[in-house]
């Protein structure tokens, strides 16, 4: 997955959503009605690329200049919505 992608609009907004990983909960509500191995297979090697690609910065920048992926809403939306599922 590219992380950093701006979507058909060229438009951060797109980037911001697909780091937040709403995607992701179809599967999970999923996989919590009917424990198929290949729905946690999916959602571990999504959440493994995304980690392994959006390092945070070493340094706080500005809030409007952090990468998507770390965004206070795109960290606040998986953290609080997404990973606790």
């Amino acid at each position: 997955v590219d992380w950093e992608n701006l979507g058909p609009r060229n438009d951060r907004e797109w980037q911001f959503f697909l780091n937040r990983h709403f995607h992701l909960l179809p599967l999970i509500k999923a996989y919590a009605q009917s424990p198929a191995p290949a729905y946690a297979a999916y959602v571990d090697a999504t959440i493994q690329d995304w980690v392994g690609a959006t390092w945070p910065p070493a340094e706080a920048p500005r809030d409007r200049d952090l990468p998507g992926a770390w965004q206070p809403m795109s960290s606040a939306s998986r953290f609080l919505q997404v990973w606790p599922q």
